[in-house]
């Protein structure tokens, strides 16, 4: 089975450079946090922002345009939000004396704006360099789902093609897929003697580069929204409890305590190893709700992202990050070279009384719109502090925080 890799730029939409696409986010004015649908990035949205800024004077997408700044396809640090944030953050004084040269406006996003651009520049390429398409496809036929399932040219009828289904490839997209998609898959199996296949993180990555590969469009940018940012921790955390998932995990020392303790730092848990117990253990979990007597519950692709965000807060992950930490990167970065701490009487808002923002888009954009303050004659600009991903993921925690 042959495998397309070449994701292009959608051909509606006009490039743009990286750098001004997240600069476009640290640009943004003062924001608002964005209503619970915006937990919904649009890449369609994203790359309109990302064409009207004029980006592809410095950035190029698969070889085209700029070249001043790396390719937004091929580039590592596009594979999620932290990577991007932090890559914008170390390049900001750079991308504003290159943006000023070129007399190119230094922009201004909204959060909601910002979350749309996240989604466009991981639609780019991120599932793709996760994971080798190759192994997916090879996965694919030894596991049986190309008994039921098409891609490409290849596979049954039974389910839906999977290649056509825009929202497996983001991350929460693709665990409202699996879940939900367990219980139709289960009963099926077990009629064609397919044996119910165990997945690992390595896997599911390669299967979802697969999808992303052989898109029969071959673009990533699609209107369907892109599920790519972590939700809302309270709307997730009403999920659980609505959801009465305490009735067999334990959550914080709360609950039945047959299941996993989902507060267990001690998991730290990747994203991609998380999907793949979420479709393990689905057998079980049904079964579970099946002696209860009970219906397994359906969750949105929004619902999912939320549920992700109040794991997160849990310390579950791998990319849970620490408030007291992030307060530590905030004052030992150079912040405290303009930003106050503990009304030190300095220019910038005091970073000890910081408004909290729970939309990580919202976080982000607060970061990236700094771009609009830079001062070429600043000479703090050449004493600027690199932040790596695991700093920005503990910054981004402590934005977020609701207290100090």
């Amino acid at each position: 089975m042959s495998v397309r890799t070449t994701v292009h730029l959608h051909p509606r939409l006009p490039l743009c450079s990286a750098a001004f696409l997240l600069t476009h986010f640290l640009a943004s004015s003062p924001l608002c946090a964005q209503e619970p649908s915006a937990a919904a990035q649009s890449a369609i949205a994203g790359a309109a922002v990302f064409g009207e800024q004029g980006c592809v004077a410095c950035h190029s997408v698969s070889g085209s345009a700029g070249s001043v700044g790396p390719d937004l396809r091929t580039t590592s640090s596009t594979t999620d939000v932290y990577g991007i944030t932090a890559a914008l953050w170390n390049h900001l004084p750079e991308m504003a004396a290159r943006m000023d040269s070129l007399s190119i406006r230094r922009p201004r996003l909204s959060a909601r704006e910002a979350g749309d651009l996240v989604a466009y520049v991981y639609m780019l390429g991120g599932a793709e360099r996760a994971g080798s398409a190759n192994a997916g496809a090879e996965l694919f036929r030894e596991s049986g789902c190309v008994r039921c399932h098409r891609v490409g040219t290849a596979g049954g009828v039974i389910g839906p093609a999977l290649d056509r289904i825009p929202s497996l490839r983001s991350p929460h997209g693709l665990a409202a897929g699996l879940w939900n998609h367990s219980g139709a898959m289960i009963p099926k199996m077990n009629e064609l003697g397919i044996p119910y296949p165990i997945l690992s993180a390595e896997d599911l990555s390669n299967l979802r580069a697969f999808f992303v590969a052989s898109s029969p469009d071959d673009d990533p940018v699609t209107d369907s929204p892109g599920w790519v940012l972590p939700g809302d921790a309270g709307r997730g955390r009403s999920l659980v409890e609505r959801q009465n998932c305490q009735a067999c995990h334990t959550i914080a020392g709360l609950g039945a305590g047959t299941a996993p303790e989902l507060a267990a730092r001690a998991s730290r848990r990747s994203a991609e190893a998380y999907l793949a117990a979420l479709w393990n253990k689905g057998p079980a979990m049904r079964a579970a709700f099946a002696a209860r007597g009970e219906l397994p519950p359906s969750f949105e692709p929004g619902e999912m992202a939320d549920l992700f965000a109040y794991l997160q807060s849990l310390g579950y992950f791998q990319t849970s990050g620490n408030a007291a930490r992030g307060a530590g990167v905030a004052r030992t970065s150079g912040c405290l070279e303009c930003h106050g701490w503990g009304a030190d009487g300095r220019a910038a808002e005091d970073l000890s009384r910081i408004t909290p923002r729970p939309d990580v888009a919202d976080r982000v954009a607060v970061l990236w719109n700094h771009l609009s303050v830079l001062d070429a004659s600043d000479p703090l600009q050449g004493n600027w502090s690199s932040i790596d991903r695991s700093e920005m993921v503990d910054l981004l925690e402590y934005l977020g925080a609701a207290s100090r």
